[in-house]
């Protein structure tokens, strides 16, 4: 890109960078000049301005303020001529972005450098097709049942967005059943809706009458008792399948080195969008230690905002630990 924009505005001091993420600072020695301001942009949004724009995806749009004693029509006609300065500003953007299309397949080494670049990273792989999958045997699947062809072809881990009636519970049952008989998975856990466990057993049976079954609910925890013969019967019981509960599901806590671990996770994001924001005040020019007032209030409601996350992270991991959560 920047090579681009010296040899289009003829001007070796055009700086390109990226700072972070999706922010890109153009700096030049001077933005006025007739190659700025008339062949490539205006005198309201010279050609920086645009690029600046179009590097970090802002919308193209000219404003001009008016005096506090300008009358309503003064006020009309300045928002019609930065209406007409908008158009025109946007119209030498799309010609700047007909240029660097040109520009960019014009040098043979470069445009085979860039397609090799583009099919590595975007055409390498090649997405599953199951149109043409296979008829599954499905053992132990009741005769009453034919499944469609939607209903053989996902794989063990897929987002299955069928519409209402379309055989998601059917789908699920063969597929929990399947990873078990080929030795994938061991006692499947199926997690439903709390109001929906008697539906999803009745449903899985159906399809398979001789499938061994364990359901449980927010009722099987209610007592340390319960909770303790739950959990036997499912650690010693050679189950098909598990159904439970939304609620059951929230009561197995995390080991504590897991919750270590997404705690980490959590704070090196937070720490990352604080680096893209200071990176952002400084793409502006801005020095982000003396950032003007309303800048810095927000950079204190960032960290303000970083340290009661970290907080309540802490909280919850010390909670999740043994003995730490009551009740239990």
């Amino acid at each position: 890109m920047q090579e681009f924009l010296r040899g289009l505005l003829h001007d070796e001091s055009i700086k390109v960078e990226r700072a972070a993420g999706s922010t890109w600072p153009v700096d030049c020695n001077t933005e006025q000049n007739v190659m700025m301001t008339t062949v490539w942009g205006t005198q309201e949004m010279n050609a920086v301005q645009i690029v600046r724009a179009l590097l970090n995806q802002r919308p193209i749009r000219i404003s001009f303020s008016s005096p506090e004693e300008a009358t309503a029509a003064q006020k009309a006609q300045l928002r019609t001529e930065a209406m007409t300065a908008t158009t025109i500003a946007n119209k030498y953007a799309e010609k700047i972005n007909e240029e660097f299309r040109h520009w960019l397949w014009k040098d043979e080494g470069r445009a085979e450098h860039l397609a090799i670049l583009c099919n590595t990273r975007f055409n390498s792989f090649v997405l599953r097709n199951y149109d043409d999958a296979p008829e599954l045997s499905l053992p132990g699947l009741s005769t009453e049942f034919t499944p469609r062809s939607h209903q053989q072809s996902n794989e063990p881990s897929a987002l299955l967005a069928h519409e209402v009636g379309a055989g998601k519970t059917l789908e699920m049952s063969m597929g929990a059943m399947e990873l078990g008989r080929l030795g994938l998975a061991r006692k499947p856990a199926v997690v439903v809706p709390n109001h929906m466990a008697e539906q999803w057993t009745q449903e899985f049976l159906q399809a398979y009458p001789g499938a061994k079954v364990l359901t449980t609910s927010t009722k099987d925890l209610s007592t340390r008792r319960k909770r303790k013969r739950l959990a036997a019967k499912a650690a010693t019981g050679d189950w098909d399948a598990i159904i439970m509960t939304y609620g059951v599901m929230k009561t197995i806590p995390l080991s504590a080195a897991e919750h270590e671990n997404y705690i980490a996770n959590q704070l090196a994001n937070f720490e990352r969008d604080l680096q893209r924001r200071r990176a952002a005040i400084i793409a502006k020019g801005e020095d982000p230690e003396r950032a003007r007032a309303g800048q810095r209030r927000a950079s204190v409601g960032w960290a303000t905002g970083v340290r009661a996350r970290r907080s309540a992270a802490r909280r919850y991991s010390r909670q999740a630990q043994p003995g730490g959560r009551p009740g239990a």
